[in-house]
């Protein structure tokens, strides 16, 4: 989305930087409303957070067919993943 930082402003160990950043995970598209906090493991945007956190996004993905809460889902690449609409993430 075009975000240009800095090494120092990634990680710096006496400065603040994005290594201290929480994530808040949002019920809804508007920002507000944070409700759980996540940690980014990867570089490609990937989150670790509470299985309640994701659960209504879960949710909206699954389908009589497609029951992702009972069963689970794996994208074994990013064009497999589910966009997740109504959620926002703050830094």
């Amino acid at each position: 989305m075009g975000l240009h930082l800095t090494a120092d402003e990634l990680y710096s160990i006496n400065h603040s930087s994005l290594k201290d950043a929480i994530v808040g995970l949002s019920a809804n598209g508007g920002g507000q409303g944070f409700f759980c906090t996540a940690e980014v493991v990867s570089d490609q945007g990937l989150i670790f957070t509470n299985h309640h956190c994701g659960y209504n996004a879960v949710q909206s993905h699954s389908t009589t067919d497609h029951d992702y809460l009972t069963n689970g889902f794996w994208a074994k690449n990013k064009n497999e993943e589910l966009p997740m609409k109504r959620c926002a993430l703050r830094f």
